[in-house]
C-alpha cells in the first residue's frame, strides 16, 4: 500500500472518530504524496465545510475541480460554499458552472434561487 493511501486511509478514520483537525493534517500529508489524489482533496473540502469554514472550503472545492474539471459534486458545492461564506454574485457565477455540467441538478438550481 503506498503512503498516500495509508495517509487517506488514516484520514477517513479521524473523521469518523470527530478527530477533524488531525484529519484535516492526514488528508493534506495524502495530497504531499500525490497531489493527483481527488478523494483527499474532496475530504478536505467536506471538512471544511462541516467546520463552516466556507472560504477555505470554496478553495478546497477548487482544488478539486483543478484536478477533475468536470466533476459535478465539486462544481455545485464550490457555489454553495461561496453562498454560505456570502459571496453571492460569485455564487450565481458558479451554479451556472454547476448547471452547464448538469442542468438538472437540483441542489444547484436550489442554490441559484436562494441568491
Amino acid at each position: 500500500m503506498s503512503d498516500a493511501r495509508k495517509h487517506f486511509e488514516r484520514a477517513v478514520q479521524l473523521q469518523t472518530a470527530g478527530a477533524w483537525a488531525e484529519a484535516l493534517a492526514a488528508y493534506q500529508s495524502c495530497l504531499n504524496e500525490d497531489p493527483t489524489h481527488v478523494d483527499a482533496a474532496i475530504g478536505i473540502a467536506r471538512l471544511r465545510e462541516l467546520r463552516g469554514q466556507w472560504s477555505y472550503a470554496t478553495e478546497a472545492w477548487q482544488a478539486v475541480l483543478e484536478r477533475v474539471p468536470d466533476h459535478r459534486e465539486a462544481a455545485t458545492a464550490r457555489a454553495e460554499s461561496l453562498r454560505q461564506a456570502g459571496c453571492f454574485h460569485r455564487a450565481l457565477r458558479a451554479y451556472d458552472t454547476a448547471l452547464r455540467l448538469d442542468p438538472n441538478n437540483l441542489y444547484a438550481l436550489a442554490g441559484k434561487a436562494e441568491c
